[in-house]
């Protein structure tokens, strides 16, 4: 599960989206899945919001587009890694409204490198996100 790989670095935030909540919880399915490999560490199940709760502050979220206008549930939110399983079971403006979400925070600690550096994917992904990123912390 790839949402994992940086559980460890503080406040990192992860979500994996299904269009409906069920299929995430049925038996084998990606929340079961984490539950299997997730529950013998320090980390910590929510079950009224999803979530998994690590010592570092990192969050692994499990969420869901069961109707058009749950997507904006989403506004104001902030992941470093968006998945969705069963991609074409999604529209594609539900898919590029959630990537906006996809930000990396300023690092407090390198300041001055972030104004000097950026990483640009796709053309596309640059207009929408335009984000500055610290050239030491990438």
């Amino acid at each position: 599960m790839g949402a994992l790989q940086y559980c460890d670095i503080p406040n990192y935030s992860a979500i994996i989206f299904r269009r409906q909540i069920v299929d995430l919880e049925q038996q084998g399915a990606l929340i079961s899945r984490a539950h299997e490999w997730l529950h013998d560490t320090p980390a910590r199940w929510s079950a009224s919001n999803n979530r998994w709760h690590f010592p570092s502050g990192a969050v692994l979220a499990f969420g869901h587009l069961s109707s058009e206008l749950i997507k904006y549930n989403y506004q104001g939110a902030e992941f470093q890694y968006i998945a969705f399983d069963e991609l074409t079971q999604f529209w594609e403006e539900d898919y590029l409204y959630l990537r906006s979400r996809l930000r990396k925070p300023t690092c407090p600690d390198h300041r001055f490198y972030c104004d000097a550096c950026k990483i640009y994917h796709t053309p596309e992904e640059v207009d929408l996100l335009g984000t500055r990123t610290c050239a030491v912390c990438t």
